[in-house]
């Protein structure tokens, strides 16, 4: 197998085209557990003293799962980060993106052209732990499998319309350790291909194989990014990209990688979104009427992409 892409990268991938078989193991992980601090752009706690009476302002990331500081490998990763202190910036706007992002909607698809491809339409709320995505997986044109998802604190409810079926987990449920754990594995579903991206490998430690100017699309300011991907970063995407990330939160809006051709190999873009507007509480609900309740095994097993079961022939899109 070709090397592709830094192994985190690899993981999303490979748990999203597999059809995510097992519920907990969902890629978009990562939870917003902590409030937002306006002035810092950051999440700020206070720890009191309770000898001294005092207290410690502590700062933690939105994305608990992140660490304080950006995550250096080696010393020459962050001399190359000071050497190119702008273009770092863009890369640790992007890894944590979601200390600036109270809550998002939007529509983005991603894939590959003429082949495969997902579009996602998504309304994420950090602040009130709310997350509601439809995603539709799409192969040749057909729509192959369109699932919905609800995430509202204390419940996931992920539903596969074709089917009929539905598949409900709460923090009880023995996959999880604590609610903590619960939500980390919820709340990012599918948004986090455009928030807190892992797309920020592709510019990480390749600082002088792109360059960028800043401009704006869809209504935001951006950095406009545009450069190759050695093989050293990425064997298959090797080549020309482009690359769009809003300048105020990290958010990725879009992604063309080009290959050794003169076309789009692979895709990630943002049809519409809109950061920090607020969302109309109504979107975050399911109604799964009518649908049958399975397990989240059955679930998983039923998908088209999973290889041992028998995929639906589609809805003719075009």
């Amino acid at each position: 197998m070709k090397k592709w892409l830094p192994v985190p990268l690899i993981t999303i991938l490979v748990l999203v085209l597999a059809g995510i078989k097992i519920y907990s193991t969902y890629p978009e992980a990562v939870a917003a557990l902590i409030p937002y601090n306006k002035e810092t752009s950051s999440n700020v706690s206070i720890e009191k003293n309770a000898k001294k009476g005092s207290e410690a302002k502590i700062y933690k990331h939105r994305d608990i799962a992140k660490e304080k500081t950006f995550p250096f490998h080696t010393e020459s990763e962050k001399q190359l980060a000071k050497k190119y202190p702008e273009q770092f910036n863009i890369v640790n706007k992007m890894y944590y993106s979601w200390d600036y992002i109270h809550n998002a909607q939007g529509k983005y698809s991603w894939g590959y052209p003429k082949r495969e491809m997902s579009q996602a339409e998504f309304y994420v709320d950090f602040d009130h732990h709310k997350n509601r995505v439809t995603n539709k997986q799409y192969e040749n044109g057909k729509v192959v499998e369109t699932t919905d998802v609800l995430f509202n604190r204390d419940i996931a409810i992920s539903q596969r319309l074709e089917q009929k079926i539905y598949r409900k987990d709460t923090p009880k449920d023995p996959n999880y350790t604590n609610k903590e754990q619960f939500e980390r594995d919820h709340i990012g579903l599918y948004n986090q291909w455009v928030t807190s991206s892992e797309w920020f490998s592709l510019l990480f430690n390749n600082y002088t194989n792109w360059d960028y100017q800043e401009g704006t699309q869809l209504g935001m300011p951006v950095y406009k990014m545009k450069g190759t991907i050695p093989s050293t970063i990425s064997e298959s995407l090797q080549g020309r990209f482009t690359m769009v990330v809003s300048k105020d939160t990290g958010t990725l809006i879009d992604l063309k990688c080009y290959g050794q051709e003169d076309r789009v190999i692979f895709f990630v873009t943002c049809e519409e979104i809109q950061i920090n507007k607020g969302i109309d509480p109504r979107v975050f609900n399911l109604d799964v009427s009518g649908h049958k309740q399975v397990s989240g095994r059955e679930f998983g097993e039923r998908s088209v992409n999973n290889t041992t079961g028998t995929k639906s022939g589609g809805v003719d899109t075009r």
